[in-house]
């Protein structure tokens, strides 16, 4: 089985890469995971990608934070790291319903439903709800589906680990939600403590009117347990793996700190494990083309 997990966002990229092969006779993708963004349709995961035994991946996150974080990003709503309250005092005004009911970005209500479920290929004709209680109903249904938690990293690695039989270092990863260097932790608990009222306030707000993707997440840690379960029927046994691949994230970190200055056989590989989305993608390929040009050199 090819293994190399690059596939671009749109056909015309798919094409030029679909070219770019060590076979010139090729004339369909030779990659098996289709990534970033991608719409789901059975459409597309039983018959354009067929395959006796794949798998569905998606990773999703709770409403409250990942407005809160697409506000910091990307600047659609007030809001600033430094002070929490700026966030939850534009919540818990009126205009923050109207503004997020409006976006049409980032910052959208349901955003993460509407990237995953979207129209469909098949239902075209159906409304948004009726794809998105069939979408749910597969999920529940077929055992192919894995919805990770984002909140629950590491156990949704674990899954990944040992649905799709990888190496740890696969799954071990470096935490980009979580500064390793903060303030003081006396003034950093008093800040959250102090906050706490508002933002359980402001955040139960946002799930109410996110009412798929409050939804969406509550499956998806349904399924994650189930996985769980099944991998793991022990709980003892669930929990030391959960310890063991922390202990392994923690080493990453140490390996792969800039202040360590890693040798150059390992540095593109912490760049890769410091890096998403496009950006890991346009890197992985890079290495994949090094080492196509390494081998014709021997």
């Amino acid at each position: 089985m090819d293994t190399r997990p690059y596939i671009p966002l749109d056909y015309k990229r798919f094409h030029i890469l679909n070219l770019d092969t060590t076979n010139p006779n090729v004339t369909y993708a030779p990659y098996d995971v289709w990534c970033n963004h991608v719409v789901y349709d059975n459409l597309l995961t039983d018959e354009v990608v067929p395959s006796s035994r794949h798998f569905v991946v998606s990773i999703v996150r709770d409403a409250a934070t990942r407005i809160r974080s697409a506000c910091q990003y990307y600047g659609c709503c007030p809001s600033h790291h430094s002070n929490v309250d700026i966030f939850n005092n534009f919540v818990l005004s009126q205009r923050a319903k109207r503004l997020f009911f409006k976006h049409k970005g980032h910052c959208r209500v349901d955003q993460s439903s509407y990237q995953i479920v979207g129209t469909g290929l098949l239902h075209a004709n159906k409304s948004f709800a009726e794809n998105f209680e069939a979408v749910l109903n597969q999920a529940r249904r077929r055992g192919n589906f894995l919805l990770l938690v984002t909140e629950r990293m590491v156990e949704s690695m674990l899954v990944l680990w040992h649905v799709y039989r990888l190496h740890p270092l696969d799954v071990a990863f470096l935490s980009k939600k979580v500064k390793t260097t903060t303030t003081t932790t006396t003034t950093k608990v008093a800040f959250q403590q102090k906050s706490s009222n508002k933002t359980i306030a402001a955040e139960a707000l946002i799930r109410e009117w996110n009412t798929y993707d409050t939804r969406l997440h509550a499956v998806a840690n349904e399924l994650l347990t189930r996985h769980l379960e099944f991998i793991f029927p022990n709980t003892t046994m669930r929990q030391r793996a959960q310890e063991q691949l922390q202990s392994l994230n923690d080493l990453l970190f140490q390996v792969c700190d800039p202040k360590q200055n890693a040798g150059s056989e390992l540095h593109d590989w912490c760049e890769e494990k410091a890096i998403d989305n496009w950006e890991w993608n346009k890197k992985h390929l890079e290495i994949i083309k090094k080492q196509r040009q390494a081998c014709e050199l021997r």
